[in-house]
Order: structure tokens, then sequence, then C-alpha cells
């Protein structure tokens, strides 16, 4: 997954979440990315800081944005909710859910990727907090969405 801060025709920024900047240009292309300000699928990609986090130091861990627990309550303004039911509408369109299988299908493809082999589409599914440390250890990447959070309101 890749992190873009967007601009519309009007100049609201908000952010959104992309499977790969190829992804991001073909859903931009095809008018499926709007703005949750004003709902324009006039997007581009605005500037964006960079942030550089050290390596083997505990206060870098600070520094960096944190996925949240499901269990853990976290204000979400109007914009936010709006942009996550977005990016949930097209996770459920173009990506499988494997549910409680998530972190050994995460596991399998990158191995499947280190060998450079074809990977299927995208995934999504649950995994405990025991699974998304093993995760971590091997260097994984993945995101965490509090999609309860987003539904239930």
């Amino acid at each position: 997954m890749i992190f873009f801060k967007l601009r519309c025709a009007q100049a609201h920024e908000f952010d959104g979440w992309f499977q790969s900047a190829t992804s991001f240009a073909e859903q931009g292309a095809a008018q499926l990315v709007a703005c949750p300000h004003c709902g324009t699928t006039h997007v581009d990609e605005a500037l964006m800081a960079l942030a550089i986090a050290k390596q083997n130091s505990s206060d870098s861990d600070a520094s960096l944005p944190r996925t949240s627990s499901p269990s853990r309550s976290i204000p979400m303004s109007d914009h936010l909710r709006v942009a996550l039911r977005q990016l949930r509408r097209v996770v459920d369109d173009h990506c499988e859910n494997v549910g409680s299988r998530f972190a050994a299908e995460t596991i399998k493809r990158h191995e499947s990727a280190a060998k450079r082999e074809t990977i299927p589409k995208g995934i999504y599914g649950q995994a405990s907090s025991q699974e998304r440390d093993i995760l971590e250890e091997k260097g994984i990447e993945f995101v965490s969405i509090p999609w309860g959070q987003i539904d239930d309101a």
C-alpha cells in the first residue's frame, strides 16, 4: 500500500491509500477518486513533507504513525469517515476477504513476491495482535483500518 496526500480542483486536501502509484493513476483516470469535501473527481497528488525514521532508536517509533487496534476508540472527523468509507468500497471491490487467514496469506504472498512469482489481487482480513507482531518481525508491511468504527457511525 502507498499513502498519498491529495488535493482536488477546489484546493481541498485529503489523504488516500492505494495499492500502488499505478493503482492511483488508474483509479484517478477512471474518476474513482473523489474529494470527500466537495465530491469532485478532479484530484491530483499534493506536496508532502518527507518523514525519515531513524533506525535502532526507540524514539523513532513515537514519531511514526501507528495503526490503531480495533478495540481502541479514536476520534474521527466526518471527512475522515467519508474517505474511509470510500476506501472500504474500493477494498471490497478489488480485494479478496481472507478473514482470519490474513496473516498466513500475507506471509505466503510475501514469500511468493520474494521468488518473483505472480501475486493475485490484494487481500484483507483480520489478524490477532500476535499475528501482527509476527508480520512486523518478518518485515511485512500491512495497514490496520478500524472498519467497525466507520460502520458504527
